[in-house]
């Protein structure tokens, strides 16, 4: 009998290594699919099976302890019955399975799969990976002209609005690549002390790997808000965390006094070379536009002066209080489609493509799903700050840094969503996969984060 229990013990043991090394390279391939354009159909294939095989293996650690768990499922009803009085059910329908119900179910299973195996470095290595593939396929923009076609007899290709290449078939585009940079610079920020097993040297190529392919993706789309946002929410979250960090050491301290010129000195150099970046970006995208900017000028105020977004929103905020309070169904597009604005030619001299939607990511749920749905979302993003923020003030590293990454990984969502809505498809997987992945690490132990398979 105690043989038999024995080779029970050991076979169930086998399974669950088995399981657990087959779900760490499910959720590596995960994030790194997330970032990479046209492949709609396998990333949503191995995410769903991925999520489905987590929820399995995990159980009930999915849901316990899962920041804003009821709200979350609230929030899931409400826009689904918002499919009911939609003009167009079948896409508001598509929309809510990929846009909200396959990333919150991937939010609530990848806090699961940290939880159980007190793993993040699948997480964190596929955020790796994911960048630096998003980084190779960046550049073709630096390429000559003739080095551009070579590229594009070989590959299919596309062209983008801010950049003069064709880019391959598999670059996201310049929305996408910006968010998903955004979101790989802070989950990567504090990533070294939650992945424990790796050496210092290893730790230290990846982040100049991740730096470097994160730089030559924010030169290549020339995007100011991802430009700006990155940098800012980088100094916020470095303020969290040395706050807290440096709260028992001395004020006097010559090395309080060090760290602190470093970090000011850092601080002020990122700062000026995101100003000088979006400055060098401004003026190339002015000159693409046939227009000079002259040497005493800014181009970015320039550029600034000619945003369409002001006007893109006055008309979207009168079309929203339409139906204030329920909104005319889920989905990005359903509110163009209900007010037909493909057909308002006052809207398209404003920008060609403002007819698909709001460019802003509050004014979008607005439409969609009127005050009840802003107000469920915002209750949702608030109540994982407050849970983060209350492990902030954790004296073990480890469970601090993964409270200041969910805090900056949502400060950083809301910036990047303020001039456009990328809270869909691959995107809302990445942000709440990382969301998820972090608010788990607040709460597991520091001696079960490990890296070994």
């Amino acid at each position: 009998m105690k043989m038999a229990n024995s080779k029970r013990t050991r076979d169930v043991t086998a399974r669950e290594e088995t399981m657990r090394r087959l779900l760490y390279v499910g959720w590596w391939a995960v994030m790194t699919l997330l970032p990479l354009g046209h492949l709609t159909g396998l990333r949503n294939t191995v995410t769903s099976f991925v999520v489905l095989a987590t929820l399995w293996w995990a159980g009930r650690r999915c849901w316990r302890d899962l920041p804003a768990r009821w709200i979350s499922v609230a929030l899931l009803a409400w826009c689904a019955a918002s499919i009911g009085w939609s003009i167009v059910p079948e896409v508001s329908f598509a929309k809510w399975r990929v846009d909200l119900f396959l990333p919150l179910l991937a939010y609530a299973a990848v806090f699961g799969y940290v939880m159980k195996s007190g793993r993040i470095d699948a997480i964190v290595g596929g955020t790796v990976s994911g960048i630096v593939c998003l980084a190779l396929l960046s550049v073709p923009a630096f390429l000559q002209d003739t080095a551009a076609l070579q590229v594009a007899s070989v590959v299919q290709t596309e062209f983008f609005a801010t950049i003069t290449n064709p880019m391959p078939i598999w670059f996201p585009g310049v929305g996408d690549a910006s968010m998903a940079t955004a979101l790989s610079a802070l989950g990567l920020l504090f990533a070294s002390r939650l992945v424990r097993g790796i050496s210092q040297r290893c730790a230290q190529i990846v982040a100049v790997v991740s730096t470097l392919s994160i730089l030559l993706i924010l030169v290549a789309i020339n995007n100011r808000n991802a430009t700006l946002a990155i940098p800012v929410v980088i100094v916020f979250a470095v303020f969290l965390d040395r706050r807290q960090s440096t709260s028992s050491q001395p004020v006097d301290s010559p090395r309080h006094r060090v760290r602190r010129i470093v970090v000011g000195v850092a601080v002020i150099a990122t700062l000026v070379g995101s100003v000088a970046l979006l400055e060098s970006g401004a003026r190339q995208r002015l000159q693409r536009m046939g227009l000079s900017v002259a040497n005493d000028e800014s181009g970015l105020v320039v550029l600034t002066e000619r945003d369409t977004r002001p006007m893109i929103w006055s008309y979207y905020t009168r079309l929203a209080w339409r139906h204030p309070w329920i909104g005319v169904g889920f989905g990005r597009t359903v509110p163009g489609m209900t007010y037909h604005t493909q057909d308002d030619r006052q809207l398209a001299r404003i920008e060609p493509n403002a007819y698909v939607h709001a460019h802003n990511l509050l004014l979008n749920w607005w439409l969609q799903t009127g005050l009840v749905g802003v107000s469920l979302l915002l209750l949702l993003l608030a109540t994982i700050v407050v849970d983060a923020w209350r492990a902030r003030d954790s004296s073990m590293t480890r469970p601090r840094a993964g409270a200041v990454t969910v805090i900056a990984l949502v400060v950083t969502m809301l910036l990047r969503d303020m001039t456009d809505d990328f809270l869909i498809f691959g995107m809302a997987s990445m942000y709440w996969i990382l969301i998820g992945a972090f608010a788990a690490a607040t709460r597991t132990s520091t001696d079960r984060l490990a890296l070994d398979v």
